[in-house]
């Protein structure tokens, strides 16, 4: 399922290109557990997965290419393509992800032991990252250009699972294309503090009338 979010994330970052932006921010957020001994294992699993597919969906001559092109091809057919919102082809989606994989994304381990940050600002180019991270990660932070999460921490605080929430910022032009995964008890909880919400605006109109 981590593949899956991670071959999202570049399907979904391919469609942007297609759709005719430049230099725009684009995000994947990694959120397992709160601990750094957590955290650093998945950094180093999805970098080296990264590289592995790099070098190989590039190259025209590699059997193993061929097979990621094609995985990648049926989740582009599977799961992008059949929004009503979605136009583009496979055809242009492939020749704009071998551009996106060209111009580089990083992936980033983001806690108090690493030396990495989130800075949007100091990159004018589009900063393309895929982060990892848990505390620093859950504090209202919201991440541009959010397209992929992959995210199995399971809290029942109120507090944690709406900051949490924040992650998302305006998605004008690819809402189409965010994916979440989560587990079915997150679902479940999400679903629930929703519910809350909802009660909570309701009795607030109540109690101005």
């Amino acid at each position: 399922s981590l593949e899956n979010a991670v071959i999202d994330y570049l399907l979904s970052g391919a469609a942007r290109s297609c759709r005719g932006e430049t230099n725009f921010h684009h995000s994947m957020l990694i959120h397992t557990k709160h601990t750094i001994r957590s955290q650093s294992p998945v950094a180093d699993t999805v970098t080296e997965l990264t590289k592995y597919w790099n070098n190989h969906l590039v190259n025209e001559y590699s059997s193993e290419g061929k097979e990621l092109r094609e995985r990648f091809r049926q989740r582009w057919e599977s799961g992008f393509a059949i929004h009503p919102q979605t136009h583009e082809s496979w055809d242009e989606v492939h020749t704009a992800l071998m551009n996106f994989i060209h111009d580089r994304y990083a992936v980033r381990e983001i806690n108090s032991s690493t030396e990495h940050d989130l800075d949007y600002d100091s990159h004018p180019e589009g900063l393309k990252v895929i982060a990892v991270g848990g505390n620093r990660l859950s504090r209202g932070l919201t991440l541009e250009g959010l397209c992929s999460t992959f995210f199995i921490r399971e809290t029942r605080m109120y507090d944690t699972l709406t900051q949490m929430g924040r992650w998302f910022g305006f998605r004008s032009g690819y809402a189409d294309l965010v994916r979440l995964h989560i587990t079915s008890t997150l679902l479940e909880w999400f679903t629930w503090l929703t519910g809350v919400e909802r009660e909570l605006r309701s009795d607030i109109e109540r109690y101005g009338d």
